[in-house]
């Protein structure tokens, strides 16, 4: 991580916690900017988690998901697990 540093180690993969991007410029509504940022840091071995683009006035994950509010640990089983047809059409939608 040069000048980032390292925390530590985690399954042979090292890891930093608590960084920023430290670019200025980064726009996080710009998809491809974002994507180039990721492409980037992948070349240093670095991975980038969190929020890393948006798009303002666009549906966002659990809306399109119609997720529930309650964490998933709390939902019973038979309510998270759709069936092997409900499976089917749930990936039908990302075809």
């Amino acid at each position: 991580f040069g000048k980032r540093g390292i925390d530590g180690m985690l399954n042979g993969i090292r890891y930093a916690r608590g960084f920023a991007l430290d670019d200025s410029d980064y726009d996080p509504t710009n998809r491809t900017a974002a994507a180039a940022t990721i492409q980037e840091r992948l070349k240093e071995e670095e991975y980038l988690t969190g929020l890393l683009f948006y798009a303002p006035g666009q549906p966002e994950f659990h809306e399109l998901n119609n997720t529930p509010d309650a964490a998933l640990n709390a939902v019973p089983f038979d309510k998270l697990c759709p069936g092997a047809a409900g499976m089917e059409k749930i990936l039908a939608r990302y075809r």
